[in-house]
């Protein structure tokens, strides 16, 4: 099933997404003990294409489509991640959005405050 959403990009709204996104993950990983850990997987960082208007596509991707196609962009990955901490290992980490003009980023945010960048650590700004 696909599902849009038109929104105007607040942070708010695009967290209360993400969250929603981390749930399903959580849900996913309960049902399945053998799903890997994000950095265990093969999935790689990968920027969504552009859409026949031009636009950059943003299609936010469950576990079980991450694992099929084997990448995802900053806000797919981090809801796998976030998921995995919060279900597997008990740490309450949070998706962390930053804007850089008009460009949101997703990390993951720990409860000590540490920042991650999952896209980084999966390819982001290498060369491929």
């Amino acid at each position: 099933m696909r599902v849009g959403f038109n929104i105007q990009p607040k942070r708010r709204d695009i967290l209360a997404l993400i969250e929603a996104l981390v749930t399903l993950n959580r849900l996913h990983l309960r049902q399945r003990r053998n799903i890997p850990h994000l950095y265990r997987s093969g999935i790689r960082y990968e920027r969504e294409d552009i859409g026949p208007d031009g636009r950059r596509r943003e299609e936010w991707r469950q576990i079980p489509e991450l694992l099929r196609l084997g990448e995802g962009d900053c806000e797919d990955l981090v809801a796998y991640h976030v998921a995995w901490l919060r279900e597997r290992e008990g740490i309450r980490a949070i998706p962390w959005l930053t804007k850089r003009g008009s460009t949101y980023h997703v990390l993951v945010r720990y409860p000590d405050g540490r920042i991650q960048d999952p896209s980084k650590d999966l390819g982001m700004g290498q060369a491929r």
